[in-house]
């Protein structure tokens, strides 16, 4: 896995995405490969606490869409934004 971009928060949902993970998977595809992104999340029981236990959550993978490779492949920063 590839882990482009991360952050604290202490919310109990996944963060929108931020651009580094368009970054990586429009990249890919320039190279004959099509990735799937699977965003998660992870929470620690005892975030300050070194070896916390910690909770996975895994959100539905994604595809890239035609119509934004198509945008990418014509103007590569409105592909990714």
């Amino acid at each position: 896995g590839i882990f482009p971009e991360g952050g604290s928060h202490d919310r109990t949902s996944l963060l929108p995405f931020k651009s580094g993970c368009a970054v990586f998977a429009l990249g890919a595809t320039e190279h004959d490969v099509k990735p799937i992104i699977i965003p998660f999340g992870l929470t620690y029981f005892h975030g300050h606490h070194f070896r916390s236990r910690a909770h996975l959550e895994f959100g539905e993978p994604l595809e890239i869409s035609d119509d934004i490779l198509e945008l990418y492949q014509s103007d590569r920063k409105a592909g990714i934004k």
